[in-house]
């Protein structure tokens, strides 16, 4: 499915809220700490593969957040805040629109903060299957097929964006109103992002070596019973 290289060359696009409103459906299994511990282990896994991938013009992140501010500029990322408390299609659409004006990009890639077994080879199958779709709008779909975890539009905003409750369906059906027919790509480790217990344990076993894994494992979180008691003090995560 790989179309000839260096045609498309995407901006990624990861909209973040703040740290202390993160991951709140895991709060009875993770304290407050943990729950930041986590935040910040999977920005980092995201931005690490973002920053490694050549086949992106680069990556921006739309939040107010410090630490995801600081976690962007360290792997070379840029920060957008405007649009970052308007909600999440206001963060992509605002985020998309400096994009095309300050970085003249043609193509966006949105990714979510929370999809940390994300890899290089995930990002060049979505922008190989866009090109060989001949472009518009690519779609990566969530594992249950009812939320997106990414999509490509070129030219950037060409379809709106419909993020939330049934996304999936709400965004071909976004497509279909402007006469676009997206294109779909199922990609395993973009499908699985992580809001629910039944997330981390389907992360947890998958054996993998990033940091994600590392403050899981350091917070004992257990991937059986979901009994793991509230932790009260956080170590440092790695």
């Amino acid at each position: 499915m790989r179309a000839a290289r260096g045609r498309l060359k995407p901006w990624a696009l990861v909209p973040i809220k703040e740290s202390s409103l993160a991951k709140q459906r895991l709060s009875a299994f993770l304290c407050p700490q943990w729950r930041e511990a986590l935040f910040a282990a999977m920005i980092a896994d995201v931005f690490a593969t973002l920053a490694a991938c050549t086949s992106l013009k680069g990556f921006a992140v739309v939040t107010v957040d410090p630490s995801a501010q600081k976690l962007a500029h360290q792997h070379g990322g840029l920060v957008i805040q405007t649009g970052a408390r308007s909600g999440y299609n206001e963060a992509v659409r605002l985020g998309t629109r400096e994009l095309v004006e300050r970085h003249a990009a043609d193509a966006v890639l949105t990714l979510p903060m929370d999809v940390p077994l994300i890899t290089t080879r995930d990002i060049e199958d979505i922008i190989s299957a866009h090109e060989y779709s001949l472009g518009g709008f690519t779609l990566v779909p969530s594992r249950d097929f009812r939320g997106t975890n990414a999509t490509l539009s070129s030219p950037p905003g060409c379809v709106g964006f419909r993020f939330g409750d049934d996304s999936f369906a709400a965004h071909l059906k976004s497509a279909k109103a402007v006469g676009i027919r997206p294109f779909i790509v199922n990609l395993s480790n973009v499908a699985l992002d992580i809001d629910y217990p039944e997330d981390v344990r389907r992360l947890l076993a998958i054996p993998r070596e990033t940091r994600t894994h590392a403050v899981l494992a350091d917070a004992r979180f257990d991937p059986g019973a979901f009994r793991t008691p509230v932790l009260h003090e956080a170590r440092a995560a790695r």
